[in-house]
């Protein structure tokens, strides 16, 4: 049976495509280089949006470098400002309380956090798989394996990752990343 991730295309017309859009998006001859490269340049940017679904369900964080992040989920918003965290729910105002009071939404910011650096610095074992369409770009494909996922990451032709989709094998938990806004977050404010 075929991975949902490998996806099969037939015509000469597709092909010609391909091979043109081929020419726009980058591509080495290292795989898992190229996404290293992506990686860093993501690592390096001043901020960035990331939208992550999983189990259905949608939320989305911007990250502003070094410490601001603000976290929207349908069960509320979070701020976070250097050590410091804002929740808010529905029909509820702002509060101001320690990280160790949501130790769930703190290990998130600590993943969010650390997660286009530790992708840098991945082992992962990576292959080209071409070009592919995801969220209705067209974008350069890589195959990735690590710590029991698959994953098929998006790099488009401005150098930065911009879809991720993840297939979590042990525990069936498949999600995907989308990252967007690179370097153009507005600034994010305490609320109180």
């Amino acid at each position: 049976m075929e991975h949902p991730f490998i996806r099969s295309h037939n015509g000469s017309a597709f092909a010609v495509c391909v091979l043109f859009m081929l020419a726009a998006l980058p591509a080495g001859a290292d795989p898992s280089g190229d996404v290293r490269v992506a990686a860093v340049k993501l690592a390096g940017a001043s901020s960035y949006e990331m939208t992550f679904t999983t189990a259905g369900k949608t939320a989305t964080i911007d990250v502003i470098k070094p410490n601001t992040r603000r976290l929207r989920l349908q069960q509320g918003e979070f701020i976070f400002i250097d050590s410091v965290m804002y929740g808010k729910q529905p029909g509820r105002g702002w509060m101001k309380m320690p990280m160790s009071a949501a130790p769930g939404v703190s290990r998130f910011y600590d993943f969010v956090g650390r997660f286009p650096t530790s992708w840098a610095a991945s082992s992962m074992h990576v292959t080209d798989v071409g070009t592919l369409k995801a969220g209705g770009e067209a974008m350069h494909a890589y195959r990735a394996t690590d710590n029991g996922s698959l994953m098929l990451i998006y790099v488009a032709g401005d150098g930065y990752i911009h879809r991720v989709e993840v297939s979590a094998l042990s525990t069936r938990s498949d999600g995907y990343f989308r990252f967007s806004k690179f370097n153009a977050v507005p600034p994010i404010h305490a609320p109180l």
